[in-house]
């Protein structure tokens, strides 16, 4: 019986491709499109692919199309690592630089009479200090001139009547000492706004500053 000759036009070759595909992570979104290439391919080839799903060791799963591929043509995708948003940096305005109060001198004080004066009365005290001399001239306004309330601006006359050079450049700075400091409390506020009235605590202190006492 003679043998069929193979060697014609009808021999033919089959080749066999195996991909696989791993997905590290637990993207849902990734997994099931994985899927849908392994369902593809089995439609093109006609073989069905298995797929399995592996836990890595790092404790993320990742879905596996395979069917018997070597180590070394695995190719693996891994999911970027979520960025963080940088805090957002609230840049905060320098402040505007303090200025010193406008001061003017108050009109129409007589300085000299009735008696005593004020430079005759400042000299009379122990002065050692300008809260000493803030307090003494509130004194003197309100004994001696009638006026208990004071400003900062009744102080900048006094001061520079009487020649005094030592004025605070923030002037009113003082008189808030004078009315909230622990260790004073001589002035209490005035019926208006910036005005300062001295207490009984501060004339019993001007009591003590007389030279002759």
């Amino acid at each position: 019986m003679p043998k069929k000759d193979t060697s014609g036009p009808d021999q033919g070759r089959v080749k066999f491709r195996v991909i696989e595909f791993d997905v590290e992570g637990s993207n849902a979104t990734l997994t099931e499109g994985m899927r849908n290439i392994a369902a593809a391919i089995s439609r093109g080839n006609g073989f069905a692919q298995p797929v399995r799903v592996v836990q890595h060791t790092n404790g993320s799963p990742a879905a596996s199309l395979s069917a018997g591929t070597a180590p070394e043509d695995e190719v693996e995708y891994e999911d970027a690592a979520p960025t963080e948003e940088e805090p957002t940096v609230t840049t905060r305005r320098p402040s505007a630089p303090r200025k010193p109060p406008v001061l003017k001198l108050v009109k129409g004080i007589d300085w000299s009479t009735p008696a005593p004066s004020l430079k005759d009365f400042l000299a009379g005290l122990d002065l050692n200090s300008g809260t000493r001399k803030y307090a003494a001239i509130a004194h003197w306004f309100k004994e001696y001139r009638e006026t208990p309330a004071i400003t900062v601006d009744h102080i900048y006359s006094a001061y520079k009547h009487l020649g005094f050079t030592d004025l605070p450049r923030f002037a009113n700075d003082t008189l808030q000492d004078l009315k909230n400091k622990r260790e004073y409390k001589w002035l209490d506020a005035g019926p208006n706004r910036g005005e300062y009235v001295i207490n009984a605590y501060g004339d019993q202190e001007v009591a003590k500053w007389r030279k002759d006492s």
